[in-house]
């Protein structure tokens, strides 16, 4: 992570820099003003589908199917995921950080537009 960081801060220098990654709320609360973050959420309640589905992810999907009973092997990872990050995902909504919540009705185009609408672009 300090290495990204170390990264962005020089390239933010000279011109506008948009990194995606994975961060807890305790970490954006290090890093930055609230209006320079915003969480993408996914209710974590069924994940596993969205993410077998992604083409960058077409190795966890093989594995997933590879298994003897994949919709049991798919039923148990949501439920692990969803352990693993509701907490996080109420802490965000509850907090100051502006967030956008992705559902199935949700577009690229929808998404950066309140992305880009929240950084004033």
């Amino acid at each position: 992570m300090d290495f990204i960081i170390t990264d962005l801060i020089r390239l933010a220098q000279n011109q506008i820099v948009i990194c995606d990654l994975h961060l807890s709320l305790k970490e954006a609360m290090q890093l930055t003003a609230p209006e320079r973050i915003v969480f993408l959420l996914r209710n974590p309640q069924n994940v596993i589908e969205d993410y077998c589905n992604r083409r960058d992810h077409e190795d966890f999907n093989q594995f997933i199917n590879s298994a003897s009973n994949p919709a049991l092997a798919k039923e148990r990872c949501n439920k692990v995921l969803e352990s693993l990050n509701r907490g996080r995902y109420e802490a965000i909504k509850k907090s100051q950080y502006f967030w956008v919540e992705r559902d199935e009705s949700s577009t690229i185009e929808s998404t950066l537009f309140l992305v880009a609408k929240h950084f004033g672009f």
